[in-house]
């Protein structure tokens, strides 16, 4: 069996070799967030069964004790204080590079756009936690409308246009998958020239389908999963790694340099409001820091340009560098006092 090294470089070298990278990621990649998956070892299911018929159309539209536990749920999901991950950051990393055909999730929280992933590159499977919509009328609206009146009191919120029933704006079981969504997902499969599936076991058809289709297509697969998936056969690279970790090191978060050694290494991406600008922190493998802003292209949203720079000297510390980038960033106070604290 090869060893985890000789893993990780097989993968860059997929990367670095590929034009059109299609990335699919599932409930590992938000693990790492502190958002619990539902199937794993502590997943939400798995430590409360009951949970799943809050997830089952059916239950959900027939029984108000069943929504009114969803929206108890809703309420205290982890999610709403979740931030983005190295993993997530990758993600971005590898669009910032040109290299990010699409990037189709199975996720409902919206952590790749919260990272920094353009919107229109993004196809989402399942829907998104973050909207709400009213099952008779289609209206929809934020999530946080909603749950404001659940705090103020309504235990199963109506729609307010029609009366109808409320839910997330997400795909349950029994209810029908978006046609025009799972289209997209299959053809920018069969477009890749590279497919990396992350933190699913890709066992839930059509989409655990994209594999098979990319490969079928003439393109590499990578698959980077704690467990076994379904599809582990078709892949010419699988690794059981940390995600985070992993997806820094073969997507863009760890440059090389010659003769195969680690030139630097990003450490934290902070964004700004409007998700237009990146400043990233990176370590060098002389123990040195620095940043670089980002700005994306306004004409095409896959292109970054960057904008400033600066490297400090051997042996400076992180701090050195976060107090130089305020200091030239206008912008970054503020995004640095609404994200997570960072320490190196």
């Amino acid at each position: 069996m090869p060893e985890a090294d000789d893993l990780r470089a097989a993968a860059r070298r997929l990367v670095d070799g590929a034009s059109r990278v299609v990335v699919l990621t599932g409930a590992g990649i938000s693990t790492e967030s502190g958002i619990p998956d539902f199937r794993g070892p502590k997943g939400v299911w798995t430590k409360n069964p009951a949970a799943e018929k809050q997830s089952t159309i059916q239950h959900y539209l027939a029984d108000p004790d069943v929504r009114r536990a969803a929206w108890r749920s809703r309420l205290d999901s982890p999610a709403w204080t979740a931030e983005p991950n190295a993993g997530h950051r990758a993600v971005v990393a590898l669009e910032r590079r040109g290299k990010l055909h699409a990037l189709v999730t199975q996720n409902i929280d919206e952590l790749h756009q919260r990272a920094g992933s353009a919107p229109d590159k993004i196809v989402e499977v399942h829907g998104s936690m973050r909207r709400v919509m009213c099952w008779q009328c289609g209206r929809g609206a934020p999530m946080g409308e909603a749950l404001a009146r659940v705090r103020a009191g309504e235990d199963d919120p109506h729609c307010l246009a029609c009366g109808g029933i409320l839910k997330s704006d997400t795909i349950s079981f029994g209810q029908s998958l978006v046609p025009e969504v799972i289209d997209r997902a299959m053809t920018v499969a069969a477009e890749a020239d590279l497919l990396i599936a992350v933190g699913t076991t890709l066992q839930v058809m059509p989409v655990a389908g994209m594999v098979p289709v990319a490969a079928q297509a003439g393109a590499r697969v990578v698959i980077v999963n704690d467990q076994p998936t379904a599809m582990d056969a078709l892949a010419t690279v699988v690794i059981r790694e940390p995600i985070g970790a992993v997806l820094a090191e073969i997507c863009g978060g760890v440059v090389t340099g010659s003769g195969g050694a680690r030139a630097e290494q990003v450490l934290h991406s902070v964004h700004s409001d409007v998700v237009d600008r990146c400043v990233d922190f990176f370590r060098r493998a002389d123990g040195s820091f620095g940043y670089r802003e980002f700005r994306r292209d306004p004409e095409d949203q896959s292109r970054w340009s960057l904008t400033a720079a600066y490297d400090l000297g051997v042996h400076a510390v992180y701090q050195q560098a976060l107090a130089a980038a305020l200091g030239h960033v206008p912008w970054l106070a503020a995004a640095v006092a609404r994200s997570a604290p960072f320490v190196p």
